[in-house]
């Protein structure tokens, strides 16, 4: 008796969880991950001013300042200058020449081509603005082969669906 009872809580218990569980869980196997890459960075066009200065804001992405944080402005591996953000966000470098650069600080990146004064095309910006990344957080169970699914409902038909078979087996029982 004793080990019909444990034979049909086991039963009961493995029916709720292949309903909770995605298959590929209740096969063993690991659920694909899918792997998200950032786009490649895109080429800003910036002109120096008069007097061979870059100038650019760093700016979070509500477009509030970033006070007194470290500006770096890379070319290839090489730091050529390193600089901190005024009370405005504001970041100025001298002694530039044109070329492509990096500009970087602790939470973001963007790659700029700086035009000599005078010699840029029309639509480069005069300042470079570098907006600080923030996290995307999602709330879906996908990559768990759950679709729309959400884990409420999953659980609740587990227990529909256990206590179904559980039923089922002691009305069985009681027949014999």
């Amino acid at each position: 008796m004793r080990i019909q009872r444990l034979w049909k809580s086991a039963l009961v218990l493995l029916t709720g969880l292949s309903v909770v569980l995605p298959s590929s869980v209740m096969a063993g196997q690991t659920p694909a991950v899918r792997e998200v890459r950032k786009p490649a960075s895109q080429v800003r066009d910036v002109t120096l001013d008069a007097n061979g200065v870059l100038s650019g804001y760093l700016v979070d992405s509500q477009g509030k300042p970033e006070v007194a944080a470290s500006v770096a402005i890379h070319q290839g591996r090489k730091q050529l200058a390193l600089t901190k953000t005024n009370a405005r966000g504001l970041f100025e470098v001298k002694g530039l020449k044109g070329g492509v650069y990096q500009v970087t600080s602790d939470k973001s990146t963007g790659v700029f081509r700086v035009w000599k004064n005078g010699t840029a095309p029309k639509k480069a910006s005069k300042l470079a603005l570098l907006v600080t990344d923030q996290p995307v957080v999602r709330a879906q169970l996908e990559g768990l082969g759950l679709g729309g699914i959400s884990g409420t409902t999953l659980v609740v038909g587990g227990v529909i669906i256990g206590a179904t078979t559980y039923a089922v087996i002691e009305s069985s029982d009681n027949s014999n």
